[in-house]
């Protein structure tokens, strides 16, 4: 029972994950990039997530569904391109995708309790270089495995013995504590603060003005969706990611002594991994659910692309029209040029 499903898992939704989260974060990218998102700095840091997200999804889980479907990796299949650039890609995009979320839930922490300092240091420029900052650190804190990680002609792709100590024990202890824990830790303790800071400025506000209980803490209508778009995302971060570090931790402790064991194991395996990349694949959608500025700009987007359209199908008939207009009226040239040829041609016979 556990083999059955854990076949049919990976031949159904991990290939709906992909074909919904490419679209989805597509769309993301394309709607972000709108001229009134990209007046927010959460614009950038939601932009760049997209696009790691992407990354992962193509290069982490499609290998993945190969594996489980062929029963071989494309680091075996092609070892001298996969074998280095795939985990390396792999822990760079999954990284970076992880301290966005905690950049961003750390910015708005700082935007609700410093609300001058977030005026003239949390701008778009300052937002793009913390983008840029994290994504070389996360490029650069795996690049050992280019130089840990060979083919081997009879393992395949396998990591050097001089490394074995580090990648067996050292590797893994670091990627759960930087790529998972610490920013963790980030993303729950700056969505609680922005909660905390939230709250006591509208005590504060009630406490000046006791008819001002409906207003905007920020007089700026923008803040809320993009802080409540903030809580979604994190939440839905956590929900996914936490089980799967979990799981990871207690993994080589399940018993795998028998076959059904074993296979009992994959099962859970499999459940959290598919739990994990619905992270990188619903982030459109939980945007469209929280975010009132994303999806008007969603609706503008759509009723641009449908004016195109309907420009496209009014002026369509009219070329159509005028051209065959046109081919008739040379048609009734032509005719009439060789009628009169042909008169002229027995008057000068008859003469």
């Amino acid at each position: 029972m556990e083999c059955y499903a854990t076949y049919w898992i990976w031949r159904t939704i991990p290939i709906v994950y992909l074909a919904v989260g490419t679209c989805g974060n597509l769309l993301n990218i394309t709607i972000l990039s709108r001229a009134r998102m990209r007046r927010q700095t959460m614009s950038v840091y939601l932009t760049a997530l997209a696009i790691s997200d992407l990354l992962f999804l193509w290069t982490a889980v499609l290998p993945r569904i190969i594996e489980k479907i062929n029963g071989t990796h494309l680091s075996d299949m092609f070892p001298y391109v996969f074998c280095q650039t795939l985990p390396w890609i792999n822990h760079v995009t999954g990284g970076y995708s992880v301290w966005l979320l905690a950049a961003m839930s750390f910015e708005r922490m700082l935007m609700t309790k410093y609300i001058i300092f977030a005026r003239t240091r949390l701008t778009i420029r300052n937002a793009i270089i913390w983008t840029c900052i994290l994504f070389v650190i996360c490029v650069f804190l795996p690049l050992h495995i280019f130089f840990g990680y060979e083919v081997q002609t009879t393992r395949g792709c396998q990591w050097n013995e001089h490394y074995g100590e580090f990648y067996g024990t050292t590797w893994p202890v670091m990627v759960l504590v930087l790529l998972n824990i610490i920013p963790m830790i980030i993303i729950i303790v700056g969505n609680a603060g922005i909660l905390i800071n939230v709250v006591q400025q509208k005590r504060n506000l009630r406490r000046i003005d006791p008819h001002s209980a409906h207003t905007n803490v920020h007089g700026n209508n923008k803040f809320k969706p993009m802080t409540k778009m903030l809580f979604i995302i994190s939440l839905f971060f956590i929900l996914t990611t936490l089980p799967f570090t979990l799981f990871q931790i207690f993994w080589l402790d399940l018993d795998h002594s028998t076959p059904h064991a074993l296979a009992r194991r994959d099962l859970l395996d499999t459940f959290f991994d598919t739990l994990l990349y619905s992270n990188y694949t619903f982030n459109f959608f939980l945007y469209c659910i929280s975010g009132s500025i994303f999806k008007q700009e969603l609706k503008a987007f759509i009723e641009q692309i449908s004016r195109r359209f309907r420009r496209r199908n009014q002026t369509a008939p009219v070329g159509t029209v005028s051209t065959t207009s046109s081919r008739n009226d040379a048609a009734r040239a032509n005719v009439t040029e060789s009628a009169s040829q042909n008169n002229t041609m027995r008057g000068d016979s008859r003469a």
